[in-house]
């Protein structure tokens, strides 16, 4: 049996418009403020693995697809938010999330949504000890995201507060 749950969240909590931010605010740091097309090239082509590396497919794919617009406007000073919006990572408008999960169906591992539910539940796991109880799961949890990178809190929470009781019968 196939089950469907949405996470509905204002777009700037996604996880993929997070990372693109992540992504474009890392990349300006490494530059000067009059930077060549050459520098940001090479700024881009390094700041994934500076990132956390289980972002790490997600960062080169975001970066390979769209190279050339981010190169634009980082040399036309455009603000992380606006880089985003403007490939479609991030807007206003509210996004639903649909997260498929089945017997037959597997999610796909590479997802930036899969890997940042792995995250949460590793440093869940280590924080628990072997035979806990569900509210020791619960308390965990609730505690999980403020561990996270700030950049990944909402997305973190977002996700702990759907998937919460799903998490807890699989610990």
């Amino acid at each position: 049996v196939s089950s469907v749950s949405e996470i509905q969240s204002l777009n700037t909590n996604s996880i993929q418009c997070t990372l693109c931010k992540l992504v474009i605010d890392k990349v300006k740091s490494m530059l000067s403020d009059h930077a060549t097309q050459e520098e940001i090239k090479a700024a881009l082509e390094n700041v994934c693995d500076i990132l956390p590396s289980i972002f790490d497919t997600q960062c080169k794919k975001l970066i390979e697809e769209y190279e050339p617009q981010i190169i634009q406007m980082l040399l036309s000073a455009f603000t992380s938010e606006q880089i985003c919006s403007r490939i479609g990572l991030c807007s206003s408008d509210i996004e639903v999330f649909q997260v498929s999960t089945s017997e037959t169906q597997s999610p796909d591992s590479n997802s930036a949504q899969c890997k940042l539910c792995t995250l949460v539940i590793d440093k869940v796991k280590s924080t628990l000890r072997k035979k806990a109880t569900k509210s020791e799961i619960t308390a965990a949890l609730g505690k999980v995201c403020s561990m996270m990178l700030p950049i990944f809190v909402g997305p973190c929470k977002i996700l702990v507060k759907k998937f919460t009781p799903q998490i807890v019968d699989m610990l």
